[in-house]
């Protein structure tokens, strides 16, 4: 995948290729956290705090590309306005392909309109990071191709804090977040157009490999 972006998707979209040092890592951990620390992916094996969970019971061999520090890279007069989600998570045996946006947002998360009356919340912004980044990896075939091989496909906005309306109320946040430890799926019709499911993953909500 790593070599698609570098070179399919920068000839799609008449770039030059792409040297950025340092944008995949990789691990067959049973269990792992994810966060974007300064443009970097940190990986912690350990409970860390960070926000995208995942649990690797069928301990696959992962592969975690820094999919914002790629667009970043690209250059300013293609990269300018265009959202990008963090991080594309993809597995051995073309079993799971994800889109994730990590977020420690406590406020702000929902959707409110500002006085224009554009909608702000960190959840729409996620959604709409999400959704472009798909759109545009999607329209390069041989990513397209890649990426249709893989059974289980999903856009993961990982939040580690709670839903704003519940940040007063600690204790019910905690029983959602037991109840629906494997995220909460949302309908998005632009996303399910290309065959991906959205899911949020609040607090300690884990993504599980199985």
């Amino acid at each position: 995948m790593e070599t698609l972006l570098r070179h399919n998707f920068t000839s799609h979209y008449l770039l030059p290729a792409n040297a950025a040092a340092n944008l995949s890592i990789g691990t067959n951990a049973a269990y792992f956290e994810l966060d974007d620390v300064n443009g970097e992916t940190q990986l912690f094996t350990v409970v860390s705090n960070a926000p995208a969970v995942y649990h690797n019971n069928g301990i696959y061999d992962v592969v975690i590309i820094n999919h914002d520090k790629f667009i970043s890279t690209l250059p300013p007069v293609y990269q300018q306005k265009k959202k990008r989600c963090d991080l594309i998570v993809y597995t051995s045996l073309n079993q799971y392909f994800l889109l994730n946006e990590l977020s420690d947002t406590a406020s702000n998360y929902l959707d409110y309109p500002d006085q224009a009356g554009t909608r702000t919340g960190k959840k729409i912004q996620a959604t709409k990071q999400l959704s472009e980044s798909l759109d545009r990896l999607m329209n390069v075939p041989a990513i397209k191709t890649f990426i249709n091989n893989f059974v289980i496909k999903r856009c993961c906005f990982f939040n580690k804090q709670p839903d704003a309306p519940l940040v007063n109320a600690l204790q019910s946040f905690n029983r959602f977040n037991t109840l629906i430890k494997g995220g909460a799926k949302r309908a998005n019709a632009d996303i399910e157009a290309h065959g991906f499911e959205l899911f949020d993953y609040l607090g300690r909500q884990s993504f599980d490999l199985n």
